[in-house]
């Protein structure tokens, strides 16, 4: 008796654990040739780097460098690299996830990895897109030694006529003004960003510049 209780307890452990690693969304993939597929794609939440579950979100780094995606009407999922496919995208408890196909530049000593194709979230996007990219880095805050990994986030500005560029301060592009201004921002709306206006809050102004263009607009 005690043996049968001990494998049905067994059974359910291994099906809740089965529903709690992975889940299916709908979504689409686009190709290069801009054609567009919808069916469903695998969304894991089992962490590697941790060994555990998320329970709270969605793990979106792992997207990042490959998408497990099935057509409608197939049962089998195929993985999909930055190479595969120009972009994708899916809906998880209402929320719309976008990623697009993006070169991405690194400092690195070795030069193969300087640059790489990365699916980058899209995050904002109006007269510019806003796209971020989950970088893990290990911590040393407690021992002094790497005891675990972090999850930092680095933003990328990116039209078409411009391109793809890091929002960081360089010698290019000093400020966000800097930047902001070599993305065709309208000098006006330049004029009256602070001075010492962050990096960091680069959709806030993203979000404030459209804002200030409808009401321009309105009453012009």
């Amino acid at each position: 008796m005690m043996k049968i209780r001990f494998a049905i307890i067994a059974v359910v452990l291994i099906l809740s654990i089965g529903s709690l690693s992975a889940k299916k969304a709908p979504g689409f993939i686009i190709k290069h040739n801009c054609d567009t597929i919808f069916g469903e794609v695998n969304i894991s939440f089992f962490d590697p780097y941790s060994g555990g579950f998320v329970f709270y979100g969605i793990n979106l780094e792992p997207f990042q460098s490959v998408l497990y995606f099935r057509e409608k009407n197939s049962t089998r999922f195929t993985a999909f690299t930055p190479k595969d496919i120009a972009g994708f995208g899916f809906t998880y408890k209402s929320v719309n996830y976008r990623f697009k196909t993006l070169l991405v530049e690194y400092r690195s000593i070795i030069k193969s990895e300087r640059k790489r194709l990365r699916f980058l979230n899209l995050i904002y996007q109006g007269q510019l897109a806003l796209y971020k990219e989950i970088v893990r880095k290990e911590s040393y805050f407690t021992t002094g030694a790497p005891n675990r990994l972090v999850d930092y986030y680095d933003y990328y500005l990116y039209d078409d006529k411009h391109g793809l560029k890091r929002v960081i301060p360089t010698k290019e592009f000093r400020t966000l003004k800097d930047m902001l201004q070599f993305y065709g921002i309208h000098p006006n709306f330049i004029e009256i960003l602070p001075s010492d206006a962050r990096f960091k809050d680069v959709k806030y102004f993203l979000e404030e510049y459209d804002l200030w263009k409808r009401w321009l607009y309105y009453y012009l």
